[in-house]
């Protein structure tokens, strides 16, 4: 794309950044005045060049408006790629595990030996009706399938759990690649006679082959709720407020799903970015729109169907940002802080308000000059004329000034905002991931727990005189079983079938051969005993088991019932491998850079609702420890997301918590398992040590920020004074005695002369002495520097000239001299002192301040004297 074109987006995209128009169209009325006041003091001869200045600000002003539009696009972009990213990778870990299920499902006994029955022709309708209600008992607790379809190698329905479907033949070629196929499943995702009803349908199918022969008997069907999954991922994604649409699209980039089908319908064709390119502006039924797409980064090695996932937003509401809503939150002085990290901003960015504070005091500095000049001008009308004008010069000047600092602030908040959001969707991910993985494991325990060997083995009343009261064929049988069970299953470590006492039958994990024969002596065994249907299970605390290792983890369990379904002869407990799958799960959402490293810095956890650690992918915090950096952030209702900055360990994070809501059924409304659990995101801000220094140095540099007020009269007991600052004291002359004020230059030192004088410099064909005021008054950390300027003062037109260096200039005001109090009625002994007198000035907001009124005739005397007696402290 050519830099003509890039331009145009530019300015179309632009156009819809309300806030950037707002400060811009600020700019542009200032610019205005700027020509006006520039004219004016041309006529006037105020001797005061804007030019110098006027370009100063322009080209400050131009930097951060731009720099500003870049951070809104950035804003906008990250918060569509968030959506993109996550509709793509949460359906695919969801798909994941389908491609397990129906591996594991199609080697059901129940269906293998009710389709022998079929095939022998032995199978009745009290035998269909039994695999039709474990179909029930199946879907019941993975809710994500909507039906389950068996059929025989001709296509004919031989059992399916929906009974209004009136399907009972198909000739989907599905059913060949099933029979044939060479991996462990087949996924489609098209339309279908299976599911005639609908466009397309998403079903996962594998044959089901004979346990000892390995004779093909069928293909067993699992029909995917793909509408109904999306509309739950869309409702967590993207709230009701919000004007972007998510999107998956198929292969051929065409819409499968869409969170508003008003604005992008269904089968609907969507340009997508290509390669290395973040975004696209692009048109869609008359509208325009930004999008951004994303692949998935696969899961396991598994990528899915080949589908995207895409976000887009209106141009038109693509800026619309609360800014304020979302920093309001955060602690003030915290958000300040950051809002000067150098690990965020680039030493230009953070230098803008320095340098337009500077551009400003040396606007000041003229201005200033321009009104001693103007002091000393006979015409009153013309003075007075051309001091209004200078003081609305400055005014101009602060208020430019002023819209740089207020552009600036919004492009730092604006990126601060970015790591705060990021940090909050970070966090929504991980919870999001934890809560669907850990619904698997509710779902595996109770269906795991009807299996049929296992409810007989568990039921008979006849036991043999084996050390575990079952024959050793039996506890072969359930060891063989569960070790099947967990191959499949990796994310378990160990499988254990235990007795209605809960002394441990059998275990998956060769490993843990030494639990074989002891009693469970978790707590969780006896609520499992009080289960009263298939639906319910229990869940162990987080905490050290013998069945893994002694080591944190949560177990799974559901009760084993007898074959009539009187009893409870035992149960099943599926030990989650909660270390590594954990920390797999944040080291997978843990924030990265563009080339997919992980920021420097980032860390995740998982902290329950007693504040205990249950994950971390930071070695700083230890599994089963109590979080304490910021504990309020773990008390959050159910979906609740929040964001803060914190300080840790020396460093500001942006923190991003997210509260565990469930996913389906997993903790939901009627779920009797409630385990409040929050992801906690910490993303670096910068370094609290450094950051603060760099507060410091720009603390110590003063500029001339005085407020001019054009409304002063100077009457016949008034006299005007020129102020200003050395370090916090505020100091002033008559104006009668100061030249002019002028940056600090080159000063050549003298040898052997006292502390108090700096050097010499020269001045219009003169040299004259430098006096170092902040030394002679005993204050330290005055030395010279460049932020310093001189005040060449003298006594009349024609006496030695003398520059003092001071660190910014003040107002000029008119004060009335019957209420300057003379230092002589102050001290006895300040016969010659520099501070002849004190008094109160009013300032703009009504209070009034002390300034201390210096003698030009007594400086150059001291000045003079100290050479010879070596003083260095002002009296």
């Amino acid at each position: 794309m050519n830099n003509s074109s890039l331009n145009a987006i530019r300015t179309r995209l632009e156009a819809h950044m309300s806030g950037l128009n707002q400060h811009r169209n600020s700019v542009f009325q200032l610019q205005s005045v700027w020509d006006n006041l520039s004219l004016l003091a041309q006529l006037s001869g105020t001797g005061t060049d804007m030019t110098q200045t006027r370009g100063a600000f322009g080209a400050v002003t131009n930097d951060v408006i731009e720099d500003l539009s870049q951070e809104m696009l950035k804003k906008a972009i990250n918060r569509l790629a968030s959506k993109a990213y996550v509709t793509i990778n949460i359906v695919i870990r969801n798909l994941f595990e389908r491609t397990a299920d129906i591996g594991f499902l199609a080697t059901d006994d129940d269906i293998r030996a009710y389709l022998i029955k079929y095939l022998n022709e032995d199978a009745t309708n009290a035998d269909q009706a039994t695999l039709v209600a474990r179909f029930d008992e199946y879907v019941k607790k993975y809710s994500v399938y909507s039906n389950i379809i068996l059929l025989d190698m001709q296509g004919n329905v031989v059992a399916q759990l929906d009974k209004s479907s009136a399907v009972i033949k198909s000739d989907d070629p599905l059913i060949a690649e099933s029979i044939n196929t060479e991996q462990a499943y087949v996924e489609t995702y098209r339309y279908s006679d299976l599911l005639p009803n609908q466009d397309k349908s998403l079903i996962y199918s594998y044959r089901v082959n004979a346990a000892d022969s390995g004779k093909v008997l069928g293909v067993l069907c699992l029909c995917f709720r793909f509408e109904d999954e999306m509309q739950g991922v869309f409702q967590d994604l993207i709230a009701k407020d919000d004007w972007a649409v998510g999107v998956m699209l198929d292969q051929e980039k065409r819409v499968i799903a869409s969170s508003d089908q008003y604005q992008i319908p269904l089968g609907a064709k969507l340009e997508v970015t290509q390669d290395k390119q973040d975004w696209v502006l692009t048109r869609f039924a008359g509208r325009e729109y930004i999008a951004v797409t994303r692949k998935t980064s696969g899961y396991q090695g598994y990528m899915g169907p080949g589908w995207l996932g895409h976000a887009m937003i209106p141009l038109e509401q693509a800026f619309e940002d609360d800014l304020v809503k979302t920093i309001s939150r955060i602690d003030s002085q915290l958000l300040a802080k950051v809002m000067r990290s150098p690990s965020l901003f680039s030493q230009r960015l953070l230098g803008i308000p320095k340098q337009a504070a500077t551009i400003q005091s040396k606007l000041n500095q003229s201005v200033w000059n321009g009104n001693i000049w103007q002091t000393k001008q006979s015409d009153i009308r013309q003075n007075s004329f051309s001091k209004a004008l200078l003081w609305e010069i400055s005014n101009t000047g602060f208020k430019t000034q002023n819209v740089i600092e207020t552009t600036v602030a919004e492009l730092y908040q604006t990126v601060v905002s970015v790591m705060l959001e990021n940090s909050s969707f970070f966090a929504f991910l991980a919870v999001d991931i934890m809560d669907r993985n850990l619904y698997e494991r509710a779902n595996d325990c109770r269906w795991w727990a009807l299996t049929s060997s296992f409810r007989e083995i568990l039921s008979k009343t006849t036991r043999s005189s084996e050390r575990l009261g079952y024959s050793s064929s039996d506890i072969s049988s359930l060891e063989k079983t569960i070790r099947y069970i967990n191959q499949l299953y990796t994310v378990y470590e160990n499988l254990v079938i235990f007795d209605r006492n809960g002394k441990v039958l059998a275990c998956s994990n060769s490993s843990y051969g030494e639990c074989v024969g002891s009693v469970i002596d978790g707590e969780w065994v006896g609520r499992l005993r009080a289960l009263k249907s298939s639906q319910e299970y229990v869940v162990s605390k987080f905490e050290p088991t013998p069945l893994y290792k002694n080591k944190h983890t949560y177990i799974y369990a559901a009760p084993i019932r007898s074959m009539d379904n009187t009893s409870i002869v035992g149960g099943i407990g599926v030990v989650f491998d909660s270390g590594p799958q954990f920390k797999t799960i944040l080291n997978d959402i843990v924030p990265r850079d563009e080339n997919g490293k992980v920021v420097n810095g980032c860390f995740t956890l998982f902290v329950d609702g007693n504040l205990k650690i249950i994950s971390s992918s930071s070695k700083a915090f230890e599994v089963g420890s109590e979080f304490k950096i910021h504990p309020a952030l773990c008390k959050l209702n159910p979906g609740d997301s929040a964001f803060d900055i914190a300080v840790y360990q020396g460093d500001y994070y942006a923190i991003g918590a997210r509260a565990s809501s469930g996913y389906r059924e997993y903790k939901g409304a009627k779920d009797d398992y409630k385990n409040q659990m929050t992801a906690m995101i910490f993303i670096p801000l910068g370094n609290a040590e450094t950051i603060d220094a760099l507060i410091k140095a720009d603390s110590l540099i003063q500029h001339n920020e005085f407020k001019p007020n054009s409304t002063s009269v100077v009457g016949s007991h008034t006299k005007e004074y020129a102020t200003f600052y050395v370090g916090s004291q505020w100091l002033g002359l008559p104006t009668h005695n100061v030249v002019e004020a002028i940056q600090n230059v080159n000063v050549r030192s003298i040898p052997d002369t006292i502390t108090n004088i700096e050097g010499v410099f020269q001045y219009q064909g003169k040299v004259i002495p430098v006096l170092n005021l902040g030394k002679m008054m005993g204050m330290k950390n005055t030395q010279t520097s460049e932020n310093m300027q001189m005040i060449v003062i003298q006594t009349d037109e024609t006496a030695l000239k003398l520059a003092i260096l001071v660190n910014a200039l003040g107002e000029i005001p008119p004060i009335d001299q019957t209420k300057i109090e003379p230092i002589t009625n102050i001290f006895n002994n300040s016969k010659n002192n520099v501070v002849v007198g004190v008094t109160p000035v009013a300032t703009n907001d009504g209070e009034s301040k002390m300034l201390t009124v210096l003698s030009a005739e007594n400086l150059l005397v001291r000045s003079n004297a100290q050479f010879e007696r070596g003083e260095t402290a002002l009296n």
